[in-house]
């Protein structure tokens, strides 16, 4: 008896240094790129998407001096999240010596996992919970969804908004994707009784249906494909050797 219970703690062991090693050379082959913000090892991201974020995070680090780095992988390779965040965080030193302005947003997709990581310097705009209410009412919904792009573009406006709320200045980029869209969905009963009466208005007058879908304008979408304006050239990525106390939060979807 005793002896299976000895080999039993001999193969988790093992198991657990494998889990460790793999995912310590996994953490060895990452390596960032200044002035780049958005590194979509995993390729969730879409191409309007990456572009967003790259706008947002530059026009972050040019009004505030705050790094914002985004990262998705395939899989931890048996690490944990959180440890690896930090371990990332610490190995490229986002944000700025001193000052340990950076934050991390980190997605693991075969686990299911994904984390905000939080410099020392910012840990005051943004808190474990606020970071933590981030994933949960702006980032999960989209990942369930099968949309993590869409998630991450909404949870990066929402962690600028916080930053640039701390340093009293405006993000025009982030203010689009400021809107709890994240968890917002139309309760189906809603959805019928609205077209129940909808549809017959719209038959008897077609042409002032689609003024107020239009919400009153004469057409055309508020939201862009492309980039922000701000960015001015400021490279998003800023890896200056900041350092992170292992604030945050994790979540799942």
């Amino acid at each position: 008896m005793r002896y299976g219970k000895f080999i039993s703690l001999i193969l988790i062991l093992l198991f657990t240094a494998y889990g460790a090693s793999a995912s310590d050379r996994l953490l060895k082959t990452l390596t960032p790129q200044q002035g780049q913000a958005v590194y979509d090892y995993a390729d969730v991201i879409f191409s309007a998407e990456e572009q967003q974020l790259e706008s947002m995070a530059a026009e972050l680090r040019q009004k505030t001096g705050a790094a914002m780095v985004v990262v998705t992988l395939n899989t931890l390779d048996g690490g944990d999240i959180d440890d690896f965040s930090t371990r990332l965080f610490e190995k490229w030193g986002i944000g700025e010596k001193g000052k340990d302005n950076g934050l991390l947003f980190l997605a693991a997709m075969q686990e299911r996992k994904m984390r905000i990581e939080v410099g020392y310097g910012l840990e005051g705009a943004v808190p474990d919970s606020k970071a933590g209410r981030i994933i949960r009412e702006q980032i999960t919904p989209y990942f369930q969804r099968g949309q993590p792009g869409q998630g991450i573009v909404f949870g990066v406006a929402a962690l600028s908004k916080e930053v640039a709320a701390e340093y009293n200045v405006e993000l025009t980029g982030a203010a689009q994707y400021s809107r709890n869209t994240g968890s917002e969905q139309i309760h189906p009963i809603f959805l019928l009784i609205f077209l129940v009466f909808f549809i017959p208005f719209a038959i008897r007058h077609p042409f002032l249906a689609m003024f107020l879908l239009s919400g009153g304008r004469g057409g055309g979408s508020s939201r862009s494909g492309g980039g922000f304006g701000g960015g001015g050239g400021f490279g998003g990525g800023g890896f200056g050797g900041g350092m992170s106390g292992g604030g945050g939060a994790s979540g799942s979807w």
